[in-house]
């Protein structure tokens, strides 16, 4: 397709989002931050009354630490209790759970109203370090949430699957079980099928896709090519909405 929806698109998604009734926003790639526009970005939608969620690795959250101002919650991984297990879970720049931590503590003393939550997903690589994370690292942060994902078949996952995949009696056994061990901590678990009917994924290229019951993604067509308002019916398919498909195109 070639090109990238420019800070004005991103401006007038928001808006037509917004008129579908959409009311919670993610930020996230890849990685959001090096955009050099998110903070544009997400001054208007936290300005247009989205309640707006970064999820990064935060390697570069201190150069763009402006951001922190325009958001309600952050989302930030931690996949191990060392690099060298993170690295096999989520392969890029060392350093990965370093720059994750220091965002943790950065938020924690300087943003206290925004919501933390530590997102771990659970593969057969780091299934047995889940205690270790727990205990040297989520509970020094008991004011943060711990979500734990089960994978799902979208991006790096894709060409991987063999190796990443988990399935839900695995996902239940040792999510029970962590909570078993640590009750105070404050573990949400989300199946790969919780994803169904609830995301609308739009990519930098413009892109629009929702997840479907086979958990596959399923395109709505490109903001770029199809335009926005010729994508409300497609999308609002995508996605569980208050409002009937008529009902939007009257707004």
């Amino acid at each position: 397709m070639g090109g990238e929806l420019s800070s004005l698109d991103w401006l007038l998604t928001g808006i037509l989002l917004r008129k579908m009734g959409i009311t919670n926003i993610v930020l996230t790639g890849g990685e959001p931050l090096i955009r050099p526009d998110i903070v544009d970005i997400a001054t208007h939608l936290f300005m247009s009354n989205y309640r707006v969620t970064l999820s990064t690795n935060a390697m570069l959250l201190r150069q763009r630490e402006s951001i922190l101002q325009y958001i309600h919650e952050i989302g930030i991984p931690i996949d191990g209790p060392t690099e060298e297990v993170t690295s096999r879970v989520r392969p890029g720049p060392r350093g990965a759970l370093h720059a994750a931590i220091n965002a943790l503590e950065l938020v924690g003393n300087h943003y206290p109203l925004i919501e933390t939550t530590i997102r771990t997903v659970l593969v057969p690589q780091n299934r047995d370090y889940l205690p270790e994370i727990a205990e040297n690292i989520v509970s020094r942060y008991p004011e943060c949430r711990w979500k734990i994902y089960q994978p799902t078949r979208i991006g790096y996952a894709v060409p991987n699957w063999q190796s990443l995949e988990v399935g839900n009696k695995d996902f239940d056994e040792a999510t029970s079980a962590l909570t078993r061990e640590f009750p105070n901590l404050h573990v949400i678990t989300q199946h790969a099928s919780d994803q169904q009917g609830n995301y609308l994924l739009i990519g930098p290229d413009g892109e629009v896709y929702g997840i479907d019951s086979g958990l596959n993604k399923i395109s709505a067509g490109n903001l770029l090519s199809t335009g926005l308002e010729n994508m409300v019916y497609a999308m609002a398919g995508l996605i569980h909405l208050p409002d009937t498909k008529d009902e939007l195109m009257q707004r």
